[in-house]
């Protein structure tokens, strides 16, 4: 692994990649050598591949969300979520708060607007501010269905496999086991 903030070379099976990370990301890294375990997107442009790196799936899930934006590439989709953790920026939408965005990088007052406009209703997740265990349900819910469509199943029935076996305070693992079962059977 190399490190040269906003690129990061991981080698994977003697093969080196290089992707581009948001700073958030870049602050989590280990040091050169050891193990590293990332959320990738890959965008593929007529004169390129280019693909990105997130430590978390929220901020990948968040950055797919950006990019679809009118106006926001990945470039300032990486910019964004180099200026504030995801939840934070998450947050802002559900608070509407213009403020806090206008002060990231890239963004002013009109793009701003268009982003609150744009992605409420798009988020990955829906979270408050205060972290309740509601919202964490929801958050472990919608990772849940991210997890099975990464597995091959549809947006649909993740989405139905997940909330029909979801109970209050199930982990993660608990959800994605008992709606692979439901799915199965």
């Amino acid at each position: 692994m190399e490190k040269r903030f906003p690129i990061l070379t991981v080698e994977v099976g003697g093969v080196g990649y290089e992707l581009e990370i948001p700073l958030t990301t870049f602050a989590e890294l280990p040091d050169v050598g050891e193990k590293i375990s990332l959320f990738t997107h890959l965008a593929i442009r007529e004169n390129a591949h280019s693909l990105y790196g997130f430590a978390d799936r929220i901020e990948r899930d968040l950055f797919r969300v950006l990019i679809g934006v009118s106006g926001v590439g990945p470039r300032l989709g990486l910019a964004i979520l180099s200026g504030m953790k995801a939840t934070d920026f998450i947050r802002c939408v559900n608070e509407q708060d213009t403020d806090s965005l206008v002060a990231l990088p890239g963004v002013g007052r009109k793009r701003a607007a268009r982003l609150l406009l744009e992605i409420r209703d798009s988020l990955p997740m829906q979270l408050d501010s205060s972290g309740d265990s509601s919202s964490q349900n929801d958050l472990i819910r919608t990772q849940a269905s991210s997890a099975l469509e990464s597995l091959g199943y549809s947006t649909r029935h993740a989405a139905a496999a997940v909330k029909a076996v979801s109970r209050h305070n199930m982990t993660l693992e608990e959800t994605v086991a008992a709606a692979l079962k439901k799915l199965a059977g």
